[in-house]
């Protein structure tokens, strides 16, 4: 029993297949052919399936018609549908949008799941929320909200190009999430938001003027003003989340939050303090491809399962660090060098966890400058993220809680501000990813408890492995030609360490 779920959409087209044995192989476009956000098409579908030599006997995608391939009728999470030309011996299923997104959180579900909430960016039938109840019974799941209206991700975008930001708009709402914290909540104009969208729509609150100053023009010149108005827009779409999910769903209920807009690190820290929720790091439309895959699953009563789940791409194994290398790159980040760090396969998701890495000494004062001046060259307010031990967790924050997929922007300790002060953001928080040794981290973890014994800094600034404007590079050739136009003092890939003279 072969089974292939797939997204292509209109970006992040990716594929997911799945052996009689269970095993899930995932392949993303833009990591392959190194595009961002590439959209793939049918025929790509295809090559992958003939150059893996499988021949499935089901199929289901999510596509909403993005592509003719066909939508579920509306009110309906999924339906069998003809076979497509070249699966023709296949029985085809096609499901919704933002229940592929939910679904697709299946590698982090240990326990019954009541609800599934999406934010998204645009879901089938131009739907922009909605909550499922009992997602993973598929025979009792349904959908009981969705809004059209309610388009907080497609405002940020809209924010975005007010503000004239360089690049896709698909990374908008990414680049302007760190702006809010430069200013200050005004709580008279976010109760004047709510009347406001409340009589005109969401979709029409950018013409609320604030304090006699028209929105667009606040985000073109980007005074003080225009951080107290983005502070106090991005609170206001906060609360709306959260009454959202409130009214929509019973108290201690367990919840898997996906979609585009379960990327925004603040909101997930406020949210995760108040529900029990399960956010998967590939909330994105990247893990569709799994959410599709988890349905044929259990509509066909068959386990599946991701070996070294998040890093998970079905491509180069790196091989890892041994001992005498990551000392030796422990000292060069000691000596405020910044290092390439690629080890094993790729991870999943938008952010890197420690496989396709660039590192950092975050008690360095100018760290933060250095490497967008050299390197990033993104916007001066967006913040870094680090990476610290799971047993250093509770230490630096206070608290006690996985952060291992970079999803939450947690208050930091004062006391441990000023040594991480390259990581900590403006308004006191960092988004951390917790380190843990396993198989797959146990050279980072290793290189991270070596450089805390040799400076005492609890963590390393870790950001993604890529040029501007590129995806995170994945095979070696890619970390290579990635290398040669990237200002890095250093380089370990597996266990080879290169060092610029």
């Amino acid at each position: 029993m072969r089974m292939i779920g797939f997204y292509i959409g209109g970006h992040d087209s990716n594929i997911s297949l799945c052996d009689s044995d269970g095993l899930v192989r995932y392949y993303k476009l833009e990591r392959i052919i190194q595009s961002k956000h590439k959209k793939g098409d049918i025929e790509w579908v295809k090559r992958v399936c003939d150059e893996n030599n499988f021949y499935p006997d089901y199929v289901c995608f999510s596509d909403g018609n993005r592509n003719d391939l066909g939508i579920c009728d509306e009110g309906e999470l999924w339906q069998e549908v003809n076979p497509l030309d070249f699966f023709q011996n296949a029985r085809t299923y096609c499901i919704d949008h933002h229940y592929a997104h939910v679904l697709s959180a299946f590698p982090l579900v240990r326990q019954e799941v009541d609800y599934g909430v999406c934010i998204d960016g645009k879901g089938d039938y131009q739907v922009k929320c909605s909550v499922i109840e009992k997602p993973f019974d598929i025979k009792k799941s349904k959908m009981i909200f969705s809004s059209r209206e309610d388009a907080y991700c497609l405002m940020f975008n809209q924010i975005g190009k007010l503000m004239h930001l360089k690049g896709g708009e698909l990374d908008y709402a990414g680049k302007i999430m760190g702006a809010h914290a430069y200013g200050k909540e005004d709580s008279n104009y976010i109760e004047k938001l709510q009347t406001y969208a409340d009589k005109y729509g969401v979709s029409n609150t950018l013409k609320l003027d604030y304090k006699g100053h028209r929105v667009e023009d606040l985000c073109n010149y980007k005074t003080e003003l225009f951080y107290d108005w983005l502070a106090s827009y991005h609170k206001w779409i906060e609360n709306r989340i959260d009454s959202l999910i409130r009214e929509n769903t019973r108290d201690n209920s367990s919840i898997v939050y996906s979609g585009g807009g379960a990327q925004n690190t603040v909101y997930n820290e406020y949210l995760c303090n108040k529900y029990e929720m399960i956010i998967p790091p590939h909330s994105y439309d990247g893990g569709l491809s799994l959410g599709c895959l988890k349905f044929m699953s259990e509509y066909l009563g068959k386990d599946i399962y991701i070996e070294g789940f998040p890093f998970c791409h079905t491509d180069q194994d790196l091989g890892y660090a041994s001992i005498e290398t990551i000392k030796k790159v422990a000292s060069l980040l000691a000596n405020g060098k910044i290092v390439g760090w690629c080890q094993g396969k790729s991870e999943i998701g938008p952010r890197a966890l420690g496989h396709r890495s660039i590192l950092v000494n975050p008690s360095i004062n100018n760290a933060k400058d250095v490497l967008n001046k050299r390197i990033k060259k993104r916007e001066a307010w967006r913040p870094f993220a680090a990476s610290i031990l799971k047993e250093d967790v509770e230490i630096i924050t206070g608290k006690s809680k996985g952060l291992d997929y970079m999803l939450h922007a947690v208050p930091v300790l004062p006391e441990y501000r000023d040594i991480l002060k390259s990581v900590v953001h403006i308004d006191g928080t960092c988004r951390f990813q917790t380190v843990y040794d396993s198989e797959e981290l146990h050279s980072y973890y290793e290189l991270i408890k070596c450089f805390k014994k040799r400076t005492g800094v609890f963590g390393i600034l870790n950001t993604s492995y890529n040029s501007s404007g590129m995806p995170i590079a994945s095979s070696k050739d890619d970390i290579m030609k990635a290398y040669d136009s990237l200002d890095l003092d250093a380089l370990c890939i597996g266990d080879n360490l290169i060092v610029r003279k």
